[in-house]
């Protein structure tokens, strides 16, 4: 969890970085969240690392640091914003600043993307809220328009994490959540019962507040702290990953808990661990992969397609799909096996399918073009298996290098947010964690390259 997890630790306002052509005629638009003075030094926020989802021209996501730095819970980097960007003009502006509230009761650091329905948003943030005895566990929130003749968001938070006695509940959520027909909502969180646990599945009524725990993991074979969250699946059913845990059958050298893919009814809440990612004693250590931390996509006739960061036949993270077939049994079959070559490496976010059935996601790291490789945007064909690198995420070294070697992102780097296809259109929508600034301005001192970048990337 390099890219994601190590973020707790400009370019004027609106203005578009427009990239080089990528190699099969794609081009990128980025838009930066901008650096600030030096006592806010990213006041719309900082790290995207969600994703950006599209409604009526606007592009909406979260960042898990900037915005407020009053609040003495978060200090200078700041504990996240709501942030969109107008499409059209290219204006990225924070509609809301989490701890707003005394005691961040609001929720702290959202992780996750956000989910859309009935004219508002939902997300998560992994700390901040009530729970744990008001320290924050977490929180599952509600983000409204204006109301009519009125400028601010209102958030409402409708479930602190760890509300009941040893988190029996969960805590620590960083998956994106998803809505069933009904419109509950369903999540997953990393921590659980007890306190500092395996990870839990939870189902949200976001009408009464109500929160039912549908399974709580042992941290053995059926897997441990699911990073990702769950999507629905053939029959109803959800699906998703563990980061850790499930049955390891060879040494290769170390003992590892590789991590699971998931089954699981959400009537009854059993589970059925359809994957356990292997360790051999010979050849790849882990052949199918190791330690999925992206969420899964799903095909009309069921099949799951998913990512993993390291393992394969070249150890660099494989793209795999996974095949159901009689009396529950399902073959898992690795489509890609990345090389660290122009096609990148250690995919950590999810697939994304087009309309025409092409699978689309990103690598973390390398590319092609320079040495300065930080990433790459990919299209995978599930048919015939093969891949095609769409963009890569460049550095540009300054002027006088060496003695002065800063290196400079200013479309971006290291993508590790979910995608979004627009079936009309076929442009791309994402985000960066870092990059972005293309002078030593404070985003690119206190973050690191920058503060983020959203990005569009057209045919």
């Amino acid at each position: 969890m390099s890219g994601r997890m190590n973020l707790l630790f400009a370019v004027a306002l609106g203005i578009a970085v427009l990239a080089p052509a990528a190699s099969i005629g794609q081009t990128l638009q980025s838009f930066v969240l901008p650096s600030g003075p030096d006592n806010n030094p990213a006041p719309d926020g900082a790290t995207p690392s969600g994703g950006v989802i599209k409604q009526a021209g606007y592009l909406y996501g979260t960042a898990p640091s900037g915005g407020d730095v009053k609040n003495p819970l978060c200090g200078l980097p700041g504990c996240g914003t709501v942030f969109r960007v107008n499409v059209a003009t290219g204006k990225l502006s924070a509609i809301y600043k989490f701890c707003s509230r005394a005691n961040c009761a609001d929720g702290a650091y959202p992780m996750a993307g956000l989910v859309y329905k009935n004219g508002a948003y939902y997300g998560t943030t992994l700390s901040g809220g009530t729970g744990d005895d008001g320290v924050g566990a977490g929180t599952v929130f509600k983000l409204a328009p204006p109301a009519k003749g009125k400028t601010t968001w209102k958030e409402t938070v409708l479930y602190n994490l760890c509300s009941l006695a040893n988190c029996a509940d969960g805590n620590r959520p960083l998956s994106t959540l998803v809505f069933d027909k009904s419109g509950n909502l369903y999540g997953t969180t990393v921590g659980g019962s007890p306190e500092g646990g395996y990870g839990t599945v939870f189902k949200l009524n976001p009408t009464s507040g109500v929160l039912a725990t549908l399974y709580t993991f042992s941290g053995g074979a059926d897997g441990a702290n699911p990073t990702a969250g769950v999507v629905f699946g053939k029959g109803g059913m959800l699906f998703g990953t563990t980061e850790y845990g499930g049955i390891s059958t060879g040494t290769c050298g170390s003992s590892y808990s590789n991590g699971t893919v998931f089954e699981l009814d959400p009537t009854t809440g059993k589970l059925t661990t359809i994957l356990a990612f292997p360790t051999e004693s010979e050849g790849p250590c882990w052949p199918l992969g190791r330690n999925p931390i992206a969420s899964l996509a799903v095909d009309s006739s069921g099949t799951l397609y998913g990512t993993t960061p390291g393992g394969g036949a070249n150890a660099w993270g494989v793209a795999y799909e996974l095949v159901s077939g009689k009396k529950g049994a399902w073959t898992a079959t690795v489509l890609y096996n990345f090389t660290a070559g122009n096609d990148g490496y250690s995919p950590e976010g999810p697939l994304v399918f087009d309309t025409a059935g092409l699978l689309y996601g990103t690598t973390e790291s390398g590319g092609s073009g320079s040495p300065y490789n930080q990433g790459t945007v990919f299209q995978l064909d599930p048919a015939t298996q093969s891949l095609t690198t769409l963009y890569s995420f460049e550095g540009i070294p300054p002027q006088g290098c060496p003695p002065n070697c800063d290196v400079f992102y200013p479309d971006g780097n290291i993508p590790v947010g979910a995608l979004s296809v627009d079936g009309q259109t076929g442009a791309i929508y994402g985000t960066t964690q870092y990059g972005g600034s293309t002078t030593e301005d404070n985003c690119f001192v206190d973050f690191g390259d920058g503060c983020g970048t959203v990005f569009v990337l057209t045919p």
